[in-house]
């Protein structure tokens, strides 16, 4: 500014001057315009100073670099504070060699990825090409999209492009420390273009570096290394160098820089070593000459000579040479190297000195004693040079020395004669002999016996006392006592004598004599204990759940010493136990009820009895008389009692259709004992009228079982007492007559071998007939319209001719109609008469049918229109009133030997002729 302020007073100064000569009248003119123009350029150099503090730019004055590389101008400003707030992203950086510029004549036009964030006020710019710059200062303008327009032009960067590298730096450049010192050099070469640095490697790497970027005073960088290691004689006068490589973006090779420089390293004297003169092998008490050598920086200065004698060192001369005598004994030299840094040691040598065996002895393994008949091995020794080439050993016999054996060793077995050996050693400088040596044979103990006191059987819990007896030599020193459990042993004592308490356990015992030698074991004893029967336990097989009515076997055992002389087995009921067999084994056949056993095992000394034993039957399901339905004003409540084994479940079947828990039928269950469930059946009361048969089925793995209830017959729990005692009393008559036909019809069946049963059907007169399909001789089924008699479901189980898990359930459409269809009234009546389901019978008529000459090997229980599930039950509290013709003529089918019913039989036709009940008041 200074610059420019003087050139426009010169230029000012020369046009007045030319002005005055010419027209010199114009003097006074003159001083007064010469007066104007300081004053106005006065004001503009304030102003300008001014407006320089307001716009500050800092840079570095002058940036050499290389030609095709990229260089970085760090640079930063700032703003007069009216424009801070123009500062945004839309700002941009231009550089030119003018100092008045605006965008569109800039040189450089840098992207923002080139430039600093301007609105953070850095204006640093790298430029990645140098060589398209010109030697030349470069100013710095800043434009905006805004007001904010300004060139720094107060200060410029001087930008010089080189084509040889810049000069590096080592910092120390000389080196000089003794061995051992820690030194740290650092290589530091000038960073131009910050995004790419030099690249720094030293030669050799002697530890590890680090590197650095550095910012100089000026904001310039520098790129630095340092690497740390510690000195050493072997970096002496070796050349230790720090190059860096420069990479061009104009594609041309790089550029490569280097310093270096040579270490001087003092240490004390390395690499010491002892040579022999004469080298090889020398005869005993000759001379030899020692020489130390070595390497030193600086040179040794004193050696001296040293004897080792195991630890200790004795000096025996100095000087680089030393003369000695040498002898048998290995002796051991080496040398010390001092200069004035340190003492260096040279590794000891031992002088190659021949001569015949020396020092001959005979080592023992074992050492000391030997037991009886072991094998020792005998070992010669001898200290000789050339090794000894040959061991002889001998059997000295008084006088007399036998050769036994030649080697190192000898391997003998001893025994408790007391013999002398001795071996010799031999090499190629003459022959020596050891000393004689005897053995000393000993022998662990033997013929080890446990005694037992009181001998023979001894009752449980008794006290006996155990004794350990042996032969040894030496003396035995220890006892010591073992119970044998299998393959584990347990020490329980120790002692020539041992006392115990025996249990019924049959324990097995021993005991072990030792001495110096070696430890003996006696054999076993077990102790004859004798107890009363324990562990008593009862097994069943088979094992596991058993039906009803199968044969079981009971299994007692026990331990006992001496042996079980009697086994008693009882059944427990409750608090009486009753006697039921004796014997190891019991078989029995179990029935429904839960039976408890256990037996009882005696011998001489006592009783014991085992824990009970409770035995899982399995049976088929059956409804219990104590079913049941109730009915009250709103509902009607029914039962349904099933005992089995597996627990059975239930499924209620009304109308003939299967029913499950919802809100129009109310179904729970409850168990009464372990075998006896409770099914409940709740159906409102406005809902009976829609129904007229309610079923319960009751089924488990084994089988299943019916129990159907009418729903007109239904008790009321709201009826009075007289209304009640009717019908018990009618009931109660019929139940009479129904026992006296079975009993008739009983009778009437022991008349009978055999029978087979088919299905009967009932013809248009009322007549209810057991039937056969034809046979071979011609016999046919009666031409007459039937209707099916019913046999009571769970007697034709217990006969085991029907599977009741493959019958289908009733329905409304299968069940009979509670009259015969021929019976006056017929079906309408019974509708008309509310479903009384009563049935009278007017007589049962016996036919007899020739036999049949081929065996039928089954019984037809599926014919169309029969059901041997289709029987009726009308319950009244809990008393039953049997009105279907299948119970009626229960005598008819329950009675007939169904277990013969695969053989060839005769069959009993039975008719049956159905009267009117008001003509049979009559």
């Amino acid at each position: 500014m200074s610059m420019k302020l003087a050139r426009i007073l010169n230029i000012i100064f020369v046009e007045e001057k030319v002005q005055q000569e010419k027209d010199s009248f114009k003097l006074h003119f003159f001083a007064t315009k010469m007066a104007a123009t300081l004053t106005f350029l006065l004001i503009s150099s304030l102003l300008q100073g001014a407006l320089c503090e307001k716009w500050p730019v800092n840079m570095p004055q002058n940036i050499n670099v290389m030609s095709g590389t990229c260089v970085t101008i760090p640079c930063s400003f700032d703003v007069d504070s009216t424009f801070k707030n123009n500062l945004d992203d839309t700002c941009k950086a231009y550089w030119s060699d003018e100092p008045s510029f605006k965008s569109e004549n800039a040189k450089v036009k840098p992207t923002k990825d080139m430039t600093g964030d301007l609105t953070k006020k850095d204006c640093t710019t790298t430029f990645n090409n140098a060589s398209l710059l010109q030697r030349s200062k470069y100013y710095f303008r800043l434009e905006c999209d805004n007001a904010l327009k300004y060139s720094f032009t107060q200060t410029g960067v001087n930008i010089s492009s080189i084509d040889v590298p810049l000069s590096l730096t080592l910092t120390p450049s000389t080196l000089e420390v003794k061995e051992g010192t820690s030194v740290s050099l650092t290589c530091s070469a000038p960073a131009p273009c910050w995004s790419h640095p030099p690249a720094l490697t030293w030669t050799p790497n002697l530890g590890q570096s680090q590197e650095t970027l550095q910012e100089n005073q000026d904001k310039t960088k520098v790129k630095t290394s340092v690497m740390n290691f510690t000195a050493s004689h072997l970096h002496h006068g070796n050349k230790i160098s720090c190059t860096a490589v420069y990479r061009k973006q104009d594609g041309s090779p790089d550029v490569t820089a280097e310093t270096s420089l040579t270490p001087d390293i003092s240490d004390s004297p390395k690499n010491i070593a002892v040579s022999v003169s004469p080298s090889g092998p020398v005869p005993e008490n000759s001379n030899v000459s020692l020489t130390c050598s070595s390497n030193a920086n600086p040179a040794v200065r004193n050696y001296t000579w040293y004897r080792a004698d195991g630890d200790q060192e004795t000096l025996i001369g100095t000087g680089t040479s030393l003369n000695i005598q040498v002898s048998r004994d290995r002796r051991t030299f080496f040398c010390n190297a001092e200069n004035k840094i340190g003492v260096g040691r040279s590794s000891s040598v031992q002088i190659d000195v021949q001569y015949s065996p020396k020092n001959i002895t005979v080592s023992v393994s074992p050492s000391g004693p030997v037991p009886e008949n072991s094998n020792v091995s005998l070992t010669c020794s001898s200290n000789a040079n050339p090794a000894v080439r040959n061991y002889t050993w001998y059997r000295a016999d008084g006088d007399q020395e036998t050769l036994i054996g030649t080697g190192t060793s000898l391997n003998i077995q001893v025994s408790r004669d007391r013999r002398t050996f001795f071996c010799k050693a031999e090499n190629e400088i003459g022959v020596g002999r050891s000393s004689s040596i005897q053995t000393d044979v000993q022998y662990s103990p033997k013929n080890i016996t446990v005694s037992v006191s009181p001998s023979g059987p001894v009752p449980e819990n008794s006290n006996v006392s155990l004794t350990c007896s042996s032969n040894a030599n030496p003396a035995v020193r220890n006892y010591t006592w073992y119970r044998a459990d299998g393959d584990q042993e347990t020490l329980i004592g120790t002692g020539t004598s041992l006392n115990i308490q025996v249990s019924r356990d049959r324990r097995t015992f021993f005991c072990k004599a030792e001495n110096e030698i070696g430890v003996g074991r006696s054999s076993s004893i077990q102790i004859d204990v004798q107890y009363s029967p324990k562990n008593i336990t009862v097994s069943v097989s088979p094992s596991g759940p058993v039906p009803a009515n199968s044969n079981v076997t009971l299994t007692c055992s026990s331990n006992a010493n001496p042996a079980v002389r009697n086994y008693t087995w009882y059944r427990a009921d409750g608090d009486q136990e009753t006697l039921i067999g004796t014997g190891t084994s019991l078989n029995i056949q179990v029935f429904r009820d839960r039976r408890t056993f256990f037996c009882k095992a005696e011998n001489e000394l006592g009783v014991e009895r085992s824990n009970l034993t409770q035995l899982e039957i399995h049976f088929l399901p059956q409804i219990l008389f104590s079913s049941d339905c109730v009915k009250t004003a709103s509902q009607v409540n029914c039962s349904c009692d099933t005992e089995g084994n597996p627990s059975p479940a239930v499924q209620w079947h009304l109308n003939g259709e299967p029913v499950n828990h919802s809100g129009e039928f109310e179904i729970f269950s409850e168990t009464l004992n372990i075998t006896v469930h409770r099914s409940s059946f709740i159906l409102s009361q406005p809902q009976v009228k829609h129904f007229s048969t309610l079923l319960c089925r009751s089924f488990n793995s084994l089988g299943s079982a019916s129990q159907q209830f009418c729903m007109s017959k239904f008790k009321s729990s709201a009826e009075p007492q007289g209304s009640v005692l009717y019908p018990a009393i009618v009931f109660t008559l019929v139940v009479l007559l129904l026992a006296l036909m079975c009993v008739l019809l009983f009778v009437i069946r022991t008349q009978t071998n055999h029978c087979k049963l088919k299905v009967g059907l009932i013809d248009e007169n009322n007549t209810v007939a057991i039937i056969q399909p034809p046979t071979e001789e011609g016999n046919e089924v009666p031409n007459t319209t039937e209707e099916s008699i019913y046999a009571n479901a769970e007697r034709l189980r217990e006969a085991g001719i029907v599977d009741p898990t493959g019958v289908a359930e009733p329905s409304s459409t299968n069940l009979p109609s509670a009259e015969p269809a021929g019976a006056e009234g017929g079906s309408k009546n019974s509708e008309n008469k509310g479903d009384k389901c009563e049935v009278i019978y007017s007589s049962v008529n016996w036919k007899t049918k020739s036999k049949k000459k081929k065996e039928e090997t089954s019984v037809d229980l599926n014919s169309p229109g029969s059901s041997y599930l289709e029987e009726e039950k009308c319950i009244v509290g809990i008393n039953r009133n049997f009105v279907s013709n299948a119970l009626e003529m229960g005598g008819l089918y329950d009675e007939v030997g169904f277990k013969n019913v695969k053989k060839e039989v005769e069959c009993e036709y039975a008719q049956v002729k159905f009267k009117d009940k008001t003509k049979m008041q009559k």
